[in-house]
């Protein structure tokens, strides 16, 4: 082998097999095979040329097969082993090509195994059972490394979510998740870790991108498969747990592009929240997580997602009474604290969005027939409505106080209808009722500076809109004492 000056310095160290792992890798990726005419032989030199498209396609899939065949060996350095791949001049020459590439051997490896677990058992011979076995088991592992290189490659940049894109990525991702339901099926949990990448994989490529149709390649197994296994637990206990709920929030926006804020709309279905609704389950389950995340959660898409799945849920008439009255409770507070917390000019689109979930919480479900958190609730919509939002979030904001949940004589002429809207309330040993929120903070001084109070500033301005407003809310309440006389004051000598 002829040795050249920009050889890849690797430093294998004396680590038994992996250190032959490395020098085949090195030798598979960085030497050629060429005929010498001369010797009438087959030499290996480094590379000197540029490489192909065929040499690129030989070169990755011997790749992945070297891999596959010390996947064992190559253990916790799995990730190690799949970012070197991507270092190389060679695949970074041919990028796109190598990834449409890997998307056809993911697709290739899904397809066979789909193909191979629906086959019955019982009626296989030793040989032919062995065979099948042995096939699903190297196509988990090409499943594996595939996954693990298109999450290094996405941590890079964005020509992945291209890429998945513009080929089919999103039906590919769909039938990967498909296949990840078959296996678990058959063997159990002990393939996991291999799909996680892909579900990060695929709420990524949904969170910027609508697959109004594609969406409809979706089989109910994969949601019901999503749903089955969830626990309520935060995502520091348990992250692929979390990774899972996040797909479905983000499965459910998918399916309000094409349903809008109906379970099913004419032909099309929410599968998400059909599948809640069909085992009630699902439905309680998914909003403890949503809940317990959702009081711990700082990330702003998930906190938008969150609040989309409780815009259909509160919107709707099949869901809107399921959601326990704890809950509600807890995500009103939540509410609250946000709306202080979110920079207005910065983040209107946010705030909208709290906004129309409120207003639905306030008019839809049987909150209205309670008086949680009214005065807090009046302070912030008061506080919003006096600082420089825009004009649509005004007008929300007006919806939310024009609500009868703010007038007390029709609260209290509604109690007597009280017994058929009733919300389902946990029991006190739940989770929920040890959550404690903090009060919401105050409106910063200098904001109110110059400024009536409250809930008096909100009848006045209720009052001059609707001719009733809140006006008796603060009518309800004595006068403020009058102010003491005035003191004599003496300058100190």
């Amino acid at each position: 082998m002829n040795e050249v000056s920009n050889q890849p310095s690797k430093n294998v160290g004396d680590i038994g097999s992996m250190k032959e792992f490395w020098e085949l890798a090195d030798e598979l990726l960085y030497t050629k095979l060429y005929y010498d005419e001369t010797t009438k032989e087959y030499i290996t030199s480094w590379k000197q040329t540029e490489t192909t498209e065929s040499e690129i396609n030989t070169l990755l899939v011997s790749y992945i097969a070297l891999i596959s065949k010390y996947r064992e060996i190559v253990g916790d350095h799995l990730g190690e082993v799949c970012a070197y791949l991507l270092d190389i001049e060679s695949y970074q020459k041919h990028r796109e090509f190598c990834l449409r590439k890997m998307l056809s051997l993911l697709m290739y490896s899904v397809d066979c195994n789909l193909n191979n677990l629906e086959l019955n058992c019982d009626v296989l011979g030793g040989e032919i059972l062995r065979e099948v076995n042995e096939s699903i088991s190297m196509n988990e592992q090409f499943i594996n490394i595939i996954g693990c290189i298109m999450i290094k490659e996405h941590e890079r940049d964005n020509q992945l979510m291209n890429i998945l894109k513009e080929y089919q990525g999103f039906t590919v991702l769909s039938k990967v998740v498909r296949n990840y339901a078959a296996i678990t099926k058959r063997t159990g949990d002990i393939y996991t870790q291999n799909y996680s990448p892909y579900l990060i994989l695929w709420f990524d490529l949904c969170k910027d991108n609508n697959f109004v149709d594609e969406i409809d390649n979706i089989y109910e197994d994969e949601i019901i498969f999503l749903f089955d296994k969830l626990k309520v637990e935060t995502r520091i206990e348990d992250e692929v747990n979390y990774i899972k709920f996040r797909l479905l929030l983000i499965l459910n926006e998918q399916y309000v592009y094409q349903c809008g804020l109906k379970v099913q709309n004419g032909k099309k279905t929410n599968l998400v929240v059909y599948q809640m609704v069909r085992k009630i389950q699902y439905f309680q389950t998914f909003t403890e997580i949503l809940v317990l995340n959702f009081n711990r959660e700082m990330d702003t898409i998930d906190q938008i997602l969150m609040m989309k799945y409780l815009y259909v849920v509160f919107s709707n008439e099949k869901t809107n009474r399921l959601v326990y009255l704890n809950d509600v409770k807890i995500i009103v507070d939540i509410i609250i604290r946000q709306l202080y917390d979110i920079p207005i000019k910065a983040s209107s689109y946010i705030m909208d969005i709290y906004l129309r979930v409120l207003k639905c919480m306030l008019t839809k479900t049987n909150l209205r027939r309670h008086s949680y958190k009214r005065e807090e609730l009046v302070a912030v919509l008061e506080y919003l409505r006096g600082e420089d939002v825009n004009e649509h979030t005004r007008r929300l904001i007006d919806r939310c106080l024009q609500c009868s949940f703010f007038n007390p004589l029709t609260y209290a002429n509604t109690q007597d209808n009280r017994s058929e809207e009733l919300l389902p309330i946990r029991k006190p040993a739940t989770f929920t009722t040890i959550i404690s929120l903090p009060p919401p903070p105050p409106p910063p001084p200098s904001r109110l500076r110059g400024r009536e109070s409250s809930v008096s500033s909100l009848s006045t301005s209720s009052s001059q809109t609707s001719g009733q407003g809140l006006s008796r809310l603060s009518s309800a309440k004595p006068p403020p004492p009058p102010p003491p006389p005035a003191r004599t004051t003496c300058a100190l000598r």
